[in-house]
């Protein structure tokens, strides 16, 4: 979780945070070279803070004309059915940029607007700023994508922002690929061993998933009581991690037990319990 700190009031829609932490500042004036700007990280399992260093807005004043220049960069973007997607697309330009989005459909550009529909994996929905509509446009070139409102098929979609003003254009792609969201689930939630016998934890994992590139096999690291476990002596970690062996479980085993599954995109954990029983 990241809180940002600074800039004044952003009541107006002038300050725009995006969900990985970016913070679009819309409208620039001379002023805001004067505002200051920090973000404040929140550990959402741990609870820890830190703070990032100070930043500012440097405010130029072209007398020429300048032709768009893209800030933000083509690529591919992934995007689960539990999580928005915002896409900005921000350039440099003077006089500032005017944006349209397009969707690209068998070789024909689709305009992005309130009175058309854009297609992702197959799946149609109306656009705009409509309640409900699946691609809202909030702000300058933001394009925000709501994909629990669709069922999005596994195939990639292609958006094309432009930016333009009287000297030019400039043009950024991306690739919408769907894919699985991954989880894990941690077996049995409560697990009684009695003392000297063997205790067996199971962490289950799927996803991420997609039909559009491959996705690295997820680690998985074991926690117990917020320590990290290690195979050696009595505990033994195998089929490829998944599963988690206490042999010769003694009043110091138990606990808490937890397995961290870290993706290329999200990390997931849960936790059961290991109690000793009695002969």
């Amino acid at each position: 979780m990241c809180r940002l700190q600074g800039g004044g009031g952003g009541g107006d829609g002038k300050y725009q945070a995006l969900l990985d932490g970016r913070l679009l500042v819309h409208n620039v004036k001379a002023g805001d070279s004067y505002s200051t700007y920090r973000c404040r990280v929140l550990h959402t399992l741990t609870s820890a803070t830190a703070a990032s260093n100070i930043a500012r807005i440097i405010v130029s004043d072209p007398r020429e004309r300048q032709v768009p220049r893209m800030v933000t960069k083509s690529g591919t973007v992934k995007v689960t059915e539990s999580k928005p997607l915002v896409l900005p697309c921000v350039a440099h330009a003077h006089p500032p940029p005017q944006y349209r989005w397009w969707q690209e459909l068998g070789g024909e550009k689709v305009p992005i607007s309130s009175s058309t529909t854009a297609v992702v994996g197959g799946s149609s929905g109306r656009l705009g700023a409509d309640v409900g509509g699946d691609w809202r446009k909030i702000g300058g070139g933001v394009l925000l994508l709501d994909p629990a409102s669709q069922g999005l098929g596994e195939d990639a979609a292609k958006l094309v922002c432009e930016a333009s003003n009287e000297a030019g254009r400039a043009t950024m792609e991306v690739s919408v690929e769907r894919v699985t969201p991954l989880t894990t689930h941690l077996t049995p939630r409560v697990l009684v061993v009695d003392a000297g016998g063997v205790g067996v934890f199971r962490c289950q994992v799927s996803g991420p998933h997609s039909s559009a590139s491959p996705h690295p096999q997820p680690t998985i690291t074991w926690y117990k009581d917020g320590h990290v476990i290690s195979a050696a002596g009595r505990i033994s970690i195998t089929e490829g991690d998944a599963v988690l062996e206490v042999r010769g479980v003694g009043r110091a085993d138990a606990g808490m037990y937890q397995c961290f599954v870290r993706g290329d995109e999200d990390t997931m954990q849960d936790a059961a319990e290991l109690r000793l029983g009695g002969k």
